[in-house]
């Protein structure tokens, strides 16, 4: 009983230590993600830390330009244009390091995303021949990203992250498993994923 008693007591003050003793202590962190160069604009992020640790995020972008998946069975049309902007909004915790250099984190996101599609499908009753087919909408998303910081200077870091996301959609134009969805990314063996790199910038 009393080993138990100790724990409630001395635990929560090495947590309160632990946190007090966290390097990246901005405020605001505005960012922008290069890798989504390939299939649009960039993506913004911007992050505003409420607590040390705990903060909210708010990234965005626009997709315009065709992007395939990796995997390409069943593949019957060309996509010829692929417009679409997305938004994410979410939770961040910056995870406690040892050294300033690094800062480890992870988010959760909401991820609203827009898509409109245009391309060319085969026309089986018509051997040689291509129909024209289109899709657009809305479709809710959720995503996850784990990743850190590098500190370059007191201002400022490099960022590299990996996103994992889910979403559901039954009007895709090519087989799904090679589609590409504005915001979460192409298709996995199970998730969507993408690679988030760029610089940010802290305040």
């Amino acid at each position: 009983m009393k080993s138990i008693l100790l724990v409630f007591v001395f635990v929560p003050q090495l947590l309160t230590l632990k946190m007090s003793a966290q390097h990246d202590t901005s405020k605001i962190n505005i960012g922008i993600s290069f890798t989504q160069l390939v299939s649009g604009t960039p993506e913004l992020m911007v992050d505003y830390f409420f607590h040390d640790y705990f903060g909210i995020s708010i990234n965005s972008g626009y997709n315009y330009k065709t992007v395939n998946g990796f995997i390409k069975v069943g593949d019957v049309v060309d996509i010829e244009k692929q417009h679409g902007t997305y938004f994410k909004v979410g939770l961040k915790m910056r995870i406690y390091s040892n050294t300033p250099y690094v800062t480890p984190f992870v988010q959760l996101f909401y991820v609203g995303s827009f898509y409109n599609e245009m391309g060319m499908r085969q026309d089986y009753n018509n051997a040689g021949s291509e129909i024209p087919v289109s899709a657009s909408g809305y479709v809710n998303g959720c995503a996850a990203v784990t990743g850190a910081d590098f500190r370059v200077c007191s201002k400022l870091a490099f960022k590299v992250a990996l996103q994992v996301g889910s979403y559901r959609r039954t009007d895709h134009l090519k087989y799904p498993s090679n589609t590409f969805q504005p915001g979460l990314g192409v298709e996995g063996i199970l998730l969507t994923n993408q690679l988030l790199a760029g610089l940010v910038y802290k305040l």
